[in-house]
């Protein structure tokens, strides 16, 4: 799939998904463009603007599993939400190869993005933020 079409599917695939900590957060496509993945941790700090080394990676099974564990089974919109971020999370790795997730760890607001690779090599994937007080 080109950049395009799935950042068109990407898109669609975001709608009403919010990242719930201490508050709610919309998931957003990025596109960090083309880049090894030695050059992500850096362009993610750009993005942020913050250090290089504020940037930390986290396995995206570690991150779903978080989200899972913290989500109350007795409140329908939560367990409604979270299996959009499931339905989003494969969409991910299904169209992106070698996904990660990086958190910068700047204080309270944490922007995290979970990245990968399209075939031409571009890096793409989803912002949010989590508030951790």
């Amino acid at each position: 799939m080109n950049t395009s079409n799935f950042l068109t599917q990407l898109q669609t695939q975001v709608q009403g998904v919010l990242f719930i900590s201490e508050s709610e957060y919309p998931f957003e496509p990025q596109n960090l463009g083309l880049l090894d993945a030695a050059a992500i941790p850096a362009a993610v700090a750009a993005h942020s603007g913050t250090p290089a080394a504020q940037v930390k990676t986290i396995a995206p099974e570690q991150l779903m599993t978080q989200l899972e564990r913290s989500a109350d089974p007795g409140d329908a919109p939560i367990v409604a939400n979270l299996q959009k971020i499931k339905t989003l999370y494969a969409f991910l790795n299904s169209q992106l190869s070698h996904l990660q997730v990086y958190r910068v760890a700047t204080g309270v607001q944490v922007p995290i993005y979970i990245l990968g690779f399209l075939p031409d090599q571009t890096v793409a994937g989803v912002k949010t933020t989590s508030i951790e007080s």
